[in-house]
């Protein structure tokens, strides 16, 4: 079905958007949506990391706040920002926790170690995000001659501050590169290729593989190898297999020369900090002196490495894998054939708003497959729909903070955000390297990350409010000393805590458990602030309040 709507989509004249946008309309899913207190805390986690306020809800539910404007207002949220870099770093794989060289290698005091290894892997994704929270066009990503940093990033890198939109996103601003790289938005960003380096006797081949990865979608490490060994034994080298070996010269003939645009990275030591760190522009034309490849863009030619951003953005692959990577990151599974027709319908959408993230992004928020709350009774399920997400370190981290005003951390480590000393895979993220693939699953370890979170969590934002006047709190304000569990303020306060934490108020049956476990606490609990911290535990270690 997918390779018949592609022939139809394909047949129609090039201007013809309506038409294109016909043939691909998506078969509906018999799914149940989710009920409109649950959806505006997905939108509100997915689009800004936090939970909905008490006004909101309390807005959604008087009608005084519909879902349209409450996605509209979290896609223009000061947090959104920071939300889609973490959603793009996610699948760039950037934010790793060493890479080749450090502080010290600068001449700087080791203190600074950890700050630099986050700037550096941020680079990418705060980039990106700034072109998104800017409402640029996303072919910006890859042409844009500006890139984001930050004071330690200018201290190593010759990249210098310029003029222009604030970020959101403390200690970033905007930057240019000033050794003579051409322009080409995230494609030219020493982040990027700090994470992705490549061998000197390489030759850049697995930067050109990021890029289609990354930007095309299009993994050259996936395609299928058909060695003939009688083949093998006539060639001598490496270089001589990948140029005259048919099993080779199907990749290599469009790989080598994307990696031949590269070389103005391209190290002889994979160690040397003033290697790193600049642009080498006398090395652009090596690739044909090294292994005969003239830079070229998939058969198309190029003059320089000054064309790869502007072949890039005129790829159609770019705009659909971009839609699928956000589809991806919403839906919070991998798109398959069978999202053919509504990945279609979206790129139309994205082109209709002028390739502009947040039109984007407010399409994929209206489909079924992302507000799916389960599946219709006797419904045949044969599509992996995740009607139930699992927050994701990044999103745990910023709603508990949002919540309570605390933050992990320890010895200057963010202890969600690393693996050093922190716990960012076993609370199911990625950490660039070993583990690339989010986990979607409750897990034993998961659980104990969050165990441990809610433990601190409550207990700092209890002993931080409990002691002022309830005008100046911003959690426990319903609650009066000397509430005891079951009367009115004490029930007041316990229903707010549920509708910030999960969205929902309780249930008479969760009224009447809280209250006895409030009752045992009370008992052997030497302050009020240390059993309400306790109850506000029991709220956050449940699933109802790191799943949505």
């Amino acid at each position: 079905m997918p390779y018949l709507a592609l022939i139809a989509a394909c047949s129609v004249a090039p201007d013809d958007t309506d038409a294109v946008v016909a043939a691909s309309a998506p078969v509906p899913l018999a799914v149940v949506p989710l009920d409109d207190a649950a959806l505006l805390r997905r939108l509100s986690l997915d689009l800004r990391g936090q939970l909905p306020t008490s006004e909101e809800h309390a807005a959604l539910a008087g009608g005084e706040l519909s879902l349209a404007e409450a996605a509209e207002a979290y896609l223009l949220d000061d947090a959104f920002e920071s939300r889609f870099a973490d959603l793009v770093a996610e699948q760039w794989l950037t934010r790793i926790d060493e890479f080749n060289v450090g502080a010290s290698d600068f001449r700087l005091h080791e203190s600074l170690d950890r700050s630099l290894v986050e700037d550096v892997g941020n680079e990418a994704p705060v980039f990106l995000a700034a072109v998104a929270a800017g409402d640029l066009p996303w072919t910006d990503a890859v042409l844009a001659d500006w890139t984001m940093t930050t004071d330690l990033l200018e201290s190593v890198w010759p990249v210098e501050s310029i003029d222009g939109p604030a970020s959101t996103l403390e200690g970033w601003h905007r930057g240019r590169y000033t050794d003579g790289r051409p322009r080409g938005g995230v494609v030219m960003t020493n982040g990027l290729w700090w994470r992705y380096w490549s061998a000197p006797n390489n030759y850049n081949r697995t930067r050109a593989a990021a890029i289609g990865r990354l930007l095309l979608c299009d993994d050259w490490l996936t395609r299928p190898i058909h060695v003939d060994p009688a083949q093998a034994l006539d060639v001598s080298s490496l270089e001589d297999a990948v140029s005259t070996q048919t099993t080779c010269v199907g990749c290599h003939d469009t790989l080598d020369p994307v990696a031949a645009s590269l070389f103005g990275f391209w190290w002889f030591d994979l160690y040397d900090p003033l290697e790193m760190r600049s642009y080498h522009a006398e090395r652009e034309q090596l690739g044909e002196h090294y292994f005969d490849a003239r830079q070229a863009w998939f058969g198309k030619a190029m003059e320089g490495p000054v064309d790869l951003g502007p072949r890039i953005a005129a790829d159609p692959r770019f705009m659909r894998c971009t839609v699928e990577r956000m589809a991806h990151a919403l839906w919070r599974r991998e798109t398959t054939d069978a999202d053919f027709t509504t990945i279609t319908a979206l790129e139309a959408d994205f082109a209709a708003g002028q390739y502009r993230m947040r039109p984007l992004l407010r399409a994929l928020t209206q489909t079924p497959e992302y507000r799916a709350g389960g599946w219709a009774e006797g419904a045949t399920v044969d599509t992996a729909v995740r009607t139930r997400r699992v927050m994701q370190p990044s999103q745990l981290a910023a709603a508990v903070e949002a919540l309570t005003g605390y933050r992990w951390r320890q010895e200057g480590y963010d202890q969600l955000s690393n693996d050093e000393i922190g716990f960012r895979v076993l609370a199911g993220g990625v950490d660039g390297l070993g583990v690339a693939i989010a986990d979607e699953s409750p897990s034993v370890s998961r659980a104990l990350v969050v165990q441990r979170l809610a433990q601190a969590a409550s207990q700092y934002v209890a002993e931080q409010e409990l002691g002022k006047p309830a005008s100046e709190r911003a959690l426990f304000t319903l609650v009066a000393e000397g509430d005891k569990p079951g009367s009115e303020g004490w029930l007041a306060q316990v229903e707010l805590l549920h509708l910030r934490a999960w969205g929902v108020r309780p249930t008479a049956t969760d009224l009447e458990e809280e209250v006895a476990f409030a009752e045992a606490v009370h008992a052997g609990a030497e302050t009020e602030a240390e059993a309400w911290a306790a109850v506000l535990e029991l709220l956050l270690r449940d699933p109802r309040f790191w799943t949505y």
